[in-house]
Formats: C-alpha cells, structure tokens, sequence
C-alpha cells in the first residue's frame, strides 16, 4: 500500500534505448490500476517527446494525464505543485535535466540493458545522486532496474558489476519482449490489449517492487 502523501518517482538514464518511456507509461498505468482513489499522472521531461507521441496516439479513455516539462526550469520544485497523488517521471538523455528531476523526486529508477554503454551511463546518474545526497541524505531514494534481459552470462555479468555502484537492484528482471516495442509503438499498454501473459507478468511484478520503494 502506497502513503498518502504524494509522491514522484522518475525514470532517469544518461544513455537512451533503455526503455525509460517503455518502462514509465507501464508502471503508470499498473499504478493507475492497483492504487484505486489516487490519481496519477506522467511527466514527459524528455524533449523528443516519446511518453507525448504515445499518449497522442493513445485511445485508452480512463488513460492517465501526460504533461510536457521538458526544461529544468520546468521541473523547479516551485512549479511542481498540485500534482498528482502519484507523477511518473519519464527523463531525458540529459544531465541537467536529470540534476532537476533528481532534486524533485522520491524515488529514482535507473533502466539499464546488459551493455558496457549502459553501465557508463549508468555512473553518470550514481555521480549526479551522490551529489544530491550530500544536501538531503538518502532522499531521493535509489535502485537498477535491469531491462531487456536474457537469460545469459551478459545479464550476471551486469548485475554483478552494477553491484559495485552501490545502488539495490529491483528484484524483477524485465525481459526482451517484441510485444512491449509494439505496445508503445500503438500508443497501448500490454495490461490492455492483452497479449503475452508472461510480458505482463513481468510488469506486474516490477511494479509490486517499485510500490515497495514508495513505503
């Protein structure tokens, strides 16, 4: 069960293809599903826009609200009032909006594919946490979650490299599915059109471990 009070959490990479937008019009909508009574939005902080053309094309009538913020200006704390019982952040390829997003929210998810590039981009954001916790200790809080993976020694391997940033890894792995490109590519989710029972498993339980991280 998630607390009363508001919360934002964003998905934040340096590097792009990680699935960010994939991953933060999903865990909108499940969030939308599982906390009946709260509202919920998404913030499209990235200037290509993706959750936006999503959401354009999106014909899902109780679908949650997106909505552009996609300067830092935008994301000063000051101008993220009146928000939703719960705000889905969907971030850039950019560190100074990633700074801005850092600074606002409560909890940040980094995606990472098994890629030595993503573990790089990877310890761009851990420097930019760093930096924040040295002015609000612990806040926000942090994890990894590892996406488009496969079962294969890429995966372990890392896993166990991004062990040594010293940041948890959400529990869920998320797998390399085509049925999510196609869900995002339509403007659907998989929790609405139906589809592979096993992808909307996955999401499922990645979101039962991000509700944890709300406590």
């Amino acid at each position: 069960m998630i607390m009363n009070r508001k919360k934002i959490i964003a998905f934040c990479n340096q590097k792009g293809g990680v699935g960010k937008t994939f991953l933060a019009t999903h865990v909108a909508r499940k969030l939308q599903h599982n906390c009946v009574g709260k509202s919920v939005q998404l913030i499209d902080a990235d200037p290509q826009g993706s959750s936006t053309a999503w959401y354009n094309k999106c014909d899902i009538s109780d679908i949650f609200e997106v909505v552009i913020k996609n300067e830092p200006k935008m994301l000063a704390a000051k101008k993220m009032k009146n928000l939703a019982d719960i705000t889905v952040i969907d971030g850039p390829s950019d560190l100074a909006m990633n700074a801005a997003i850092i600074a606002v929210a409560y909890v940040i998810f980094i995606p990472v594919k098994p890629s030595e590039v993503d573990l790089d981009a990877s310890r761009i954001i851990k420097e930019a946490l760093n930096v924040r916790w040295t002015l609000t200790p612990g806040i926000p809080k942090a994890a990894f979650i590892v996406n488009m993976a496969g079962h294969n020694k890429g995966t372990k391997k890392m896993a166990k490299l991004l062990g040594e940033l010293e940041l948890p890894i959400l529990p869920t792995y998320v797998p390399d599915r085509k049925c999510y490109t196609y869900a995002l590519d339509m403007g659907e989710t998989v929790f609405d059109r139906g589809g592979n029972p096993d992808a909307r498993a996955a999401l499922i339980t990645l979101t039962r471990d991000i509700e944890e991280m709300l406590k």
